[in-house]
């Protein structure tokens, strides 16, 4: 097996930390880790031990510098994307509500009001290039994917491959749950406990995997963030929201104030009870997955950013933070572009450069409606421009080249791989990130877990 490791690639790790270099000379150079790792068995709560996405065996390692650069792509840039969606929109709540298609009086309702970003719950999908840390797409709201990653933490640290390198690495995996539930404890507690003090939250989870198992891991994880938070409270996990019920007080579930409110849900077509609209747009209940939260999942929001870049609307640092993060982006629509320093339609710009463009859908998912140039042929490329333009509610991206990082490969060996950074923020706070890595030029170009990228665990090291 070659064993030469290219002197470029490992410099690509060293952007994430010396300790991801050090291990990738225990791993390849001395052989310790090279086989691929069985780490799903019975110690794992029930609901993971056939954990649907394949996993990678090596797990990846970050230093300070480089959680703060996935900080403030997670917590820094959204409001940014914020700011400018407020000054496109200014003062035209119906072209507000218009474009991201939501009633007129929740459109209204937005512009007057606007939306508290220490409420919001996201997970920022991101390249590293050799531009920097660039965001491909935001997903916001309580039904973002990757915290399952955290229950794997002993999984890796026990693998007798692995256990030596960990035993000199003083490092930690942020634990997503815990923080996402912190969230969810703190949101409820702001807007009031129940007559004992108490903060509730439910979870609506889908029926598919809701156990007394997830209920009971659930519940371990809250018990953990009610002490942090120095409250007391509950989780109650529920397939639906029927034995929720709303009065002027608030919501209420079997004689219980609910604090918090968070859909967890694979079925979009789940019933939401108009009274949720108006509990949570009274200050009563903290609902994550409220409608508002599509202003930052919508992907043409970063082409709202990219477009206010150079205006007045920004100061120098912040224009910096979006010239680093946001890649070049523009809304699918009859209109003229500046592209490479030239202004052309962006019609034929799409055409005819194929290989530099990416078209995703604004509200796509799980990798759905989203097509690299470079990996279509001209004739699919082109039926996918015509589809976009005549639908509406697409974005044009700049392709961003991941750049090469190795990962374990196959049953035995290593190959360079490509990836996405999934990074969480709650509200302001950090909430760590995970990572989705496919082989270089598999595929179809789109990195994901539900299209057959592996899924690793990162860890943070002091340095």
């Amino acid at each position: 097996m070659d064993t030469h490791l290219n002197p470029e690639i490992v410099n690509n790790h060293s952007l994430t930390s010396l300790s991801a270099v050090k291990f990738l000379d225990y791993c390849v150079t001395q052989g310790r880790c090279l086989k691929r790792l069985n780490l799903l068995d019975d110690f794992l709560p029930e609901f993971l031990r056939n954990y649907k996405y394949p996993l990678q065996s090596w797990p990846w390692f970050i230093v300070g510098s480089m959680r703060q650069t996935l900080q403030e792509s997670a917590c820094r840039v959204p409001a940014l994307i914020y700011k400018a969606v407020r000054a496109e929109f200014a003062g035209d709540a119906k072209r507000f509500a218009t474009f991201y298609r939501m009633p007129d009086v929740l459109g209204e309702i937005f512009m007057q009001s606007g939306m508290d970003l220490s409420q919001i719950m996201l997970r920022v999908d991101a390249v590293m290039t050799s531009r920097g840390l660039k965001i491909m797409e935001i997903n916001a709201g309580a039904n973002i994917g990757g915290w399952q990653i955290q229950w794997m933490d002993l999984q890796y640290r026990k693998q007798p491959a692995l256990a030596p390198f960990f035993e000199v690495t003083d490092c930690r995996s942020r634990n997503i749950p815990l923080e996402y539930m912190k969230h969810l404890i703190e949101q409820g507690r702001a807007r009031g406990c129940d007559s004992n003090g108490r903060v509730n939250v439910v979870l609506v989870l889908d029926k598919s995997i809701l156990t007394l198992d997830i209920h009971e891991t659930f519940r371990l994880v809250f018990e953990e963030a009610l002490r942090e938070c120095q409250v007391q409270g509950e989780i109650i996990c529920e397939p639906n929201f029927k034995q929720i019920n709303f009065d002027h007080a608030g919501a209420h579930i079997r004689g219980k104030r609910v604090t918090s409110i968070a859909s967890y849900h694979e079925d979009t077509d789940i019933e939401i009870p108009r009274e949720l609209y108006r509990c949570f747009l009274s200050g009563k209940v903290y609902w994550p997955g409220n409608p508002f939260v599509m202003v930052i999942g919508d992907k043409r929001s970063l082409a709202i950013v990219n477009d206010h870049k150079d205006t007045q609307l920004f100061d120098d640092d912040e224009r910096s933070l979006i010239e680093t993060h946001v890649p070049w982006s523009a809304v699918i629509a009859r209109c003229t572009v500046e592209f490479d320093g030239a202004t052309t339609d962006l019609e034929s710009l799409l055409l005819t450069r194929r290989e530099d463009f990416v078209i995703k859908a604004a509200r796509g998912s799980s990798g759905k409606d989203v097509y690299v140039g470079r990996f279509q042929s001209a004739n699919a490329w082109r039926s996918i421009v015509l589809r976009a333009f005549s639908e509406g509610a697409w974005l044009a991206q700049e392709y961003c080249s991941s750049l090469p990082f190795y990962g374990q490969s196959g049953e035995e060996g290593y190959a360079i791989h490509d990836v996405i950074w999934g990074v969480f923020g709650f509200g302001t706070r950090y909430g760590g990130c995970w990572l989705r890595l496919m082989p270089e030029g598999a595929g179809d170009g789109v990195i994901n877990s539900a299209t057959g990228a592996m899924e690793a665990i990162v860890y943070e090291v002091q340095e």
